[in-house]
């Protein structure tokens, strides 16, 4: 799985309501559009977020021509339907190292979350996150890839 990281987030809040890529359809086929129509050749990427539902993104991707790359987070919480939690409620932002730790070593090795309410969910993912505005992510990305080195 390759690990990546979100920068710039201490630059500002995106804000996002009910009209974001995965909470619509038809916002979705929008991106697909728009990412099929610059696209310079070859066959363009999209990393969206993963979802228990990939399969119906991933046709609809096929159907124009591209490549589905889903992500996921080792430092946030997911509810029971698979999305990531909103970060105001306790719990949403994960801080602590062990927890961390442990939602990679399911992600990794089960294709699985813990979501909030302590059931196991499988998720497909070809990607982890980790937030920069994390005060500690520097230190989370060098933990991560220690131990999936067997380190």
């Amino acid at each position: 799985m390759e690990l990546n990281c979100n920068l710039g987030e201490r630059f500002g809040a995106c804000k996002m309501g009910q009209d974001d890529l995965m909470s619509s359809f038809g916002i979705f086929n929008a991106i697909l559009s728009a990412v099929t129509d610059s696209a310079s050749g070859g066959r363009p990427a999209l990393m969206i977020m993963a979802t228990s539902n990939h399969a119906r993104y991933a046709k609809q991707a096929e159907n124009y021509g591209i490549i589905l790359v889903f992500k996921v987070f080792a430092d946030r919480a997911y509810t029971a339907e698979g999305k990531l939690m909103f970060r105001s409620p306790p719990g949403a932002v994960l801080s602590e190292r062990d927890d961390i730790l442990e939602q990679v070593r399911l992600l990794t090795k089960k294709s699985q979350v813990r979501a909030a309410g302590g059931q196991l969910l499988a998720v497909e993912s070809d990607t982890l996150g980790v937030h920069g505005d994390n005060e500690h992510a520097i230190q989370m990305v060098a933990d991560i890839r220690k131990g999936s080195h067997g380190g």
